[in-house]
């Protein structure tokens, strides 16, 4: 007789708070940036120049739960933010379980977030707070004249093997009269944006299909066949991979600037139409003159015929 027993809970690693914070607020990269918000140690700010040149505040929530990631101060457009403009875009926070069994630290994830968005900004953005509206132009006056005297230093070098996700950012003093938290902010520089070029330039596909897929690996069986016969669910989980949410990012980035290239094309559309009225017109003229010249130029010739007859004939 054989007895049925019910499979073992999955278990899951459990990263203690302490380390994840640690990991967060000690942050090589990030922590010239980050400062704490409120009383307690759940709620801290990090402030990062994008590659479009925006400064932007990524806050992180973090209790006993997954960590809550919000763009404060803004109203932005990004595959990665819902209207409130919190971080659902991004795999590893979207639920308590997918975090749990992603095994990141904090760091290594706000990391990701602001490498992210510093590569792929939001776009359409309108600031809602003044104080981040002044480290805006603080920020750009205090950059432009770090390029002017060549003083913007090169992209931050970190030992072997303790490099934090993000790899790109340089970290400069932003000359502000405003009270600290934000003193620092995390520059996306020119040298960046060519090292992120690449890349991208020399990247392909793998040779082989890898034989781990950490979107899936902590998945039942029955939830994995549900994706496989449900389409609205498959597609609905395949849009959110990181992988897709980045190519969304990039077509809608590309879109937009199609988009604006048309609009301005439009803009000019009545001047275009207006000078090419003016042309026409001095064409018209020009041919007009033309013409006139011609037939002057054949009667002076025949004057000039008979001027010279009535002279031969006179000798």
């Amino acid at each position: 007789m054989f007895r049925w027993s019910a499979p073992e809970q999955q278990q899951t690693s459990r990263i203690p708070r302490s380390t994840h914070l640690s990991s967060y607020l000690n942050d090589r990269t990030l922590k010239p940036s980050t400062r704490k918000v409120g009383h307690d140690d759940s709620t801290h700010d990090t402030v990062f120049q994008t590659k479009s040149g925006n400064a932007l505040i990524l806050r992180v929530h973090i209790r006993d739960s997954s960590p809550m990631m919000t763009l404060v101060g803004i109203q932005a457009t990004h595959p990665w933010i819902d209207t409130r403009m919190r971080v659902t875009g991004y795999a590893p926070i979207q639920s308590e379980s997918t975090w749990n069994n992603s095994e990141l630290t904090l760091g290594r994830a706000v990391n990701a977030v602001v490498k992210h968005f510093q590569f792929y900004p939001p776009i359409n953005i309108q600031i809602t707070n003044q104080s981040l509206h002044e480290i805006q132009m603080r920020m750009n006056q205090t950059i432009q004249h770090q390029k002017t005297m060549g003083n913007l230093g090169p992209v931050n070098e970190h030992p072997q093997g303790t490099q934090p996700v993000h790899k790109f950012a340089a970290v400069a003093e932003v000359d502000s009269d405003l009270p600290r938290p934000f003193a620092e902010v995390l520059v996306f520089n020119e040298i960046d944006a060519s090292m992120h070029e690449s890349i991208l330039s020399t990247m392909h596909m793998p040779s082989s299909i890898p034989n781990s897929f950490p979107e899936v690996d902590n998945m039942e069986t029955s939830q994995i066949k549900h994706l496989l016969h449900n389409k609205p669910s498959f597609q609905t989980k395949l849009s959110q991979l990181p992988y897709v949410q980045t190519m969304k990012s990039i077509h809608h980035s590309k879109a937009t600037e199609v988009r604006n290239l048309a609009d301005d094309n439009l803009t000019r559309e009545s001047d275009l139409r207006t000078l090419y009225d003016e042309v026409q017109d001095l064409q018209k003229g020009l041919q007009e003159k033309v013409t006139s010249y011609n037939k002057l130029q054949e009667r002076q010739e025949e004057l000039c015929g008979r001027q010279i007859g009535k002279a031969r004939c006179g000798g």
